[in-house]
């Protein structure tokens, strides 16, 4: 079959290659009701079951040979807006390094965490955390990029430091409640 010339200037245009405005408005419904459709339904059946196994995983795996391995629990996980994670009853417990250290013991009642896509198409890691424990909360972003700076941002309201156990992070009695800026 031959192929047809391409229309010179001034000459008509062949009627298979025109696009009226109903086709364009037809055929753009299409492709928004496509993308809403993948959306709505990769948002919904989301593995997030497996994606709480993996991070159990890859922290309690993570230790050094010879060393105790963390143990990380985590009650629920599931989906926090478009495009983060929400966990509630979070506890992490690393182990004392020596015989007469004090163990680590840090637990969350809630907490969620979202992602920046517009920061990882500028190759930064930008997230948004917001955390409850007991009736305190924090709430901040933190942004990093290879080679560059980081930068976080939290606020604390009436944290209770206590039932954090922030304290046996840093080797230090820490209790009471916190709230301002960090």
């Amino acid at each position: 079959p031959r192929r047809a010339a391409a229309p010179r200037t001034g000459e008509a245009v062949p009627s298979m290659l025109k696009w009226d405005t109903s086709q364009a408005l037809r055929i753009g419904s299409y492709c928004a009701f496509f993308a809403t459709c993948f959306v709505v339904f990769a948002y919904l059946t989301f593995p997030y079951d497996r994606v709480k196994d993996m991070l159990i995983k890859r922290v309690e795996g993570g230790a050094a040979p010879g060393q105790t391995a963390p143990k990380l629990t985590i009650e629920d996980l599931g989906p926090h807006w478009l495009t983060g994670v929400s966990l509630s009853g979070v506890t992490y417990e690393q182990p004392a390094a020596t015989s007469d250290g004090t163990p680590t013991h840090i637990a969350l009642d809630d907490l969620d965490v979202s992602i920046s896509p517009w920061a990882l198409l500028r190759d930064k890691v930008a997230l948004a955390i917001g955390a409850d424990v007991g009736d305190g909360d924090l709430g901040g972003h933190y942004e990093t990029q290879e080679g560059g700076p980081t930068h976080f941002d939290f606020d604390l309201d009436e944290l209770d430091l206590s039932r954090l156990g922030l304290g046996s992070l840093l080797g230090l009695p820490l209790s009471g409640l916190a709230s301002g800026s960090i």
